[in-house]
């Protein structure tokens, strides 16, 4: 079996969000998602059952969206562009998991761990060569949680900040995150507002003169490093002083899905992107452990 890279620009090509989230929410739930995709040059090569990733070019976030297997050789099309007498290279694919940009895997950490492989390629149709195939398939599997090609199953910890492919259990954990650092700030008097649409930062703290920026982020595992943006960091360095993150460690999901609302421990720290550890994953932060203040969690 070959490893195959085909790549999505959005400044080229429109991928209705409609079609996506759909493909999303059912690879999300076990099942496969039938499409196809373009391979830029490559005209032959490729074997139903081989392996294929989808690599975001373009502007930012960049890095691996889906993950599928090619169910045709490669045929011709007539263009997406829709030149007139121009064609494209084509194949048929089965989708096993499709992500939201967010939940990307992201081209820094692919660059920085597969140093062997070109990720700036210029066009889809790519080969991924060995060992950077089998690399490529234990990160990818590291990231989503799911079962890499050909080997068994990964541990059941494996996660991406904690619920990486579930949008739903993904919300819930979002919101139960915002809910406790929120209240906290409440219970010392802050007046809070919910700020998560459209900025770098999730709600306003303020008292009196005083303002705070506040990030929360939630995660299943002990909180040792939580994913944060370029906008995140950017915004807490213009804000030297006023930003506070809030982590949420060990949440926890009951049998039926639902979230246990009992779970979760909050801890707060002042939010500078260059005091801890900062790894440019596309980012990822741990916080110092002398500024950790831990608080216990109000029952519902």
């Amino acid at each position: 079996m070959a490893t195959f890279i085909v790549t999505w620009n959005p400044d080229r090509w429109w991928w209705d969000p409609r079609e996506r989230a759909a493909d999303i929410k059912r690879t999300a739930s076990g099942r496969v998602a039938k499409g196809g995709w373009t391979t830029g040059s490559r005209k032959g090569g490729i074997t139903p059952g081989d392996r294929v990733f989808l690599l975001r070019q373009g502007p930012e976030p960049r890095g691996i969206v889906a993950s599928g297997t090619f169910t045709s050789a490669v045929f011709t099309v007539d263009h997406w562009d829709e030149t007139p007498g121009k064609d494209a290279n084509a194949t048929d694919i089965s989708w096993d998991v499709v992500l939201g940009d967010s939940d990307l895997l992201p081209l820094a950490l692919l660059e920085s761990q597969i140093i062997a492989m070109n990720w700036e390629p210029r066009a889809g149709g790519v080969r991924v060569s060995q060992p950077s195939d089998a690399a490529l398939e234990r990160l990818w599997a590291s990231h989503t949680g799911r079962q890499p090609e050909g080997e068994g199953p990964v541990k059941s910890d494996a996660k991406f900040q904690g619920w990486q492919a579930d949008p739903l259990k993904r919300r819930l954990a979002e919101d139960h995150t915002q809910d406790l650092l929120e209240k906290h700030y409440r219970q010392m008097r802050w007046k809070v507002a919910d700020t998560r649409r459209g900025n770098p930062f999730d709600a306003i703290a303020t008292k009196g003169k005083q303002t705070r920026y506040l990030e929360a982020k939630g995660t299943e595992t002990d909180g040792a490093s939580v994913l944060v943006t370029p906008g995140e960091v950017k915004f807490a360095r213009s804000h030297p002083g006023e930003c506070v993150i809030g982590i949420v460690s060990g949440i926890k999901f009951l049998a039926g899905g639902a979230l246990d609302s009992r779970s979760g421990k909050l801890a707060t720290h002042d939010w500078d992107p260059d005091s801890g550890g900062l790894v440019p994953t596309a980012y990822t932060w741990a916080p110092p452990a002398r500024k950790a203040r831990t608080h216990r969690t109000a029952k519902p």
